[in-house]
């Protein structure tokens, strides 16, 4: 990102749809592994070679099994949120069970 700022060109369309697709199918092999990352954020979206995105920091990413942990989630939510404040889904700042969509969210908030 650095490098692009120094050129003074802006990252085109076509770029951004790259790099959304790519967010999007990392999250989607996450969701498939029952993994929930719990903070997909810019910070979180590594730049390598122009072209290819890296997900980082699952330090608060979390196993999820639907039915066993509904419960263990709806505690958790009432003690404090989980993630970075500009990116929580309604669910989380509502203390409500969530689930997988609340990385959908944040992928949304981030794109934006």
């Amino acid at each position: 990102m650095k490098k692009q700022l120094g050129t003074n060109k802006p990252i085109t369309e076509t770029e951004i749809w790259l790099y959304a697709l790519q967010i999007i199918l990392g999250i989607d092999y996450l969701h498939k592994e029952n993994i929930i990352h719990r903070d997909v954020k810019c910070l979180n979206v590594l730049i390598q070679d122009r072209n290819f995105l890296k997900i980082s920091d699952l330090g608060v990413s979390k196993f999820y099994k639907k039915d066993e942990d509904k419960q263990k989630m709806m505690k958790e939510s009432k003690k404090g949120r989980v993630g970075t404040p500009l990116y929580l889904s309604p669910e989380i700042i509502q203390s409500q069970v969530y689930d997988y969509k609340i990385d959908v969210w944040a992928i949304g908030c981030s794109l934006y």
